[in-house]
């Protein structure tokens, strides 16, 4: 008896971890824009030391994302999709990728870009209230722990890298179906 509850249960978690991607999947799918203010906090192993950073981020969909971070590191980054601009708005400096040749991992780019479909990048599961997402295959990191509010948007995330790094990033002020200019995704 005592194992046939236990098997029920974990067949209700797991349906349950699955019904919640699908919501948050679905949630992403329906959603051709948004921007959110963040702040980062990264510990770096080799240094032993935490740098805080923040800024705001926009999205829309078909894969063009401005990152944009404040104060003394104005650090920009933009992508239409198919290229990545990193900028310096102070020194005026300009790089270009291709994202194909950036050096992200294709992972990073499609969990940016491409909320709407975790499952086929990730292998998802619900450890302590977050949901973790391990890339399919062998990347810079090992984990993201993700935190999705009632609305299925992200509110809170801790990438851990393979080489000890830790970032977390916890999302606020977000607005949805907001209209861009053109120019937004441009540098």
């Amino acid at each position: 008896m005592k194992k046939i509850l236990l098997l029920m249960f974990v067949i209700a978690s797991v349906s349950e971890a699955i019904s919640s991607i699908e919501a948050i999947e679905q949630t992403y799918q329906n959603t051709q824009t948004f921007q959110a203010e963040f702040t980062q906090s990264t510990y770096v192993d080799l240094l032993e030391k935490t740098i805080t950073r923040s800024g705001r981020i926009f999205y829309q969909r078909g894969g063009k994302l401005r990152i944009e971070y404040a104060g003394d590191k104005m650090t920009h980054y933009l992508s239409d999709g198919k290229r990545l601009w990193v900028l310096d708005p102070k020194a005026k400096e300009k790089d270009v990728y291709s994202l194909k040749d950036s050096g992200l991992p294709e992972e990073a780019l499609k969990f940016l870009t491409e909320l709407g479909q975790l499952r086929q990048y990730f292998n998802v599961s619900e450890k302590k209230g977050k949901t973790v997402l391990k890339p399919k295959k062998k990347s810079t990191y090992r984990s993201l722990d993700c935190i999705f509010g009632e609305d299925h948007y992200l509110k809170e995330l801790t990438i851990h890298t393979a080489s000890g790094n830790t970032s977390n990033y916890r999302f606020f002020n977000l607005q949805t179906d907001v209209k861009f200019p053109a120019k937004l995704f441009q540098p």
